[in-house]
């Protein structure tokens, strides 16, 4: 084996690291956003905001939880 082999395995070695990072670094903000997500939906369930109004034409449907 080569210097040039060795040194290309170096490249690519680096190469496959940044892209780990950079993955790594996809996966951590995904998971923060959907916890802040899971978050805003039990802050809305604890409101207990279950009235709704519908309306459709000229008929109005008042649902209450």
């Amino acid at each position: 084996m080569g210097w040039e082999q060795r040194l290309d395995g170096v490249a690519a070695l680096k190469h496959s690291m940044e892209e780990g990072l950079y993955r790594e670094r996809r996966y951590d903000s995904a998971q923060a956003r959907l916890i802040q997500s899971i978050e805003s939906l039990a802050g809305i369930q604890k409101m207990n905001l279950l009235n709704l109004q519908v309306n459709i034409g000229k008929k109005q449907v008042n649902i209450t939880g």
